[in-house]
């Protein structure tokens, strides 16, 4: 119960903040777990079909009713920020703009960065007067691969992708190789998958 509720809290959490990353990510979580489960032997195919137009069904209600009913008065108005991303969006600028200042900050130390929590003197440093008024994150690149990249080089880069891929290996290594606890393990990896999306 406490897991199931924590799971509803924070997915209204997400809905109502509108983070569009986040929806993102477990968007991608559920489609590779659900491409998992149609793929996995043992399942039956009947059982595979129905599952698959189930899923179907309820991604065209939930595309027919974001984009029919977005920016409406209601609870669904809060899917115009999913709906209204583009390039030419202030948010979407500045990052791209960070993004511009994170990689002439690396170039200039490429392999150990300018240390851990110090992306705030690349940000002075190689600052774009552009980002201004829009808000944006002065002690993080908004970005995990610029951030570390930044901050800690091609070593700390490196050893962070490292990592995410290791525990990814063993997750799959475990799921396959553990009797009756493959499902523990795939959504280990869909977990992993999520949180770097």
């Amino acid at each position: 119960y406490f897991y199931l509720s924590s799971i509803v809290l924070n997915l209204v959490a997400i809905y109502f903040t509108g983070t569009r990353g986040a929806v993102l990510a477990l968007a991608v979580g559920f489609v590779v777990l659900g491409g998992v489960y149609l793929f996995k032997e043992g399942v039956s195919g009947l059982l595979k079909k129905k599952t698959a137009l189930s899923a179907l069904g309820i991604l065209a209600v939930m595309f027919l009713a974001v984009f029919l009913l977005a920016g409406k008065e209601g609870a669904l108005q809060y899917t115009k920020r999913f709906t209204s991303a583009s390039f030419s969006d202030g948010t979407v600028q500045t990052r791209i703009l960070a993004a511009k200042s994170s990689w002439e900050g690396f170039l200039e130390h490429p392999f150990l960065g300018w240390g851990p929590e110090n992306y705030n003197l690349v940000f002075d440093k190689y600052y774009n007067p552009k980002i201004y008024p829009t808000e944006n994150w002065f002690d993080h690149a908004h970005n995990i691969i610029f951030d570390i990249a930044t901050t800690m080089g091609i070593v700390g880069l490196a050893t962070y992708l490292y990592l995410l891929g290791h525990v990814v290996w063993v997750e799959q290594k475990y799921a396959r190789q553990t009797t009756g606890q493959f499902w523990v393990g795939a959504l280990a990896v869909v977990l992993v998958l999520s949180y770097f999306i």
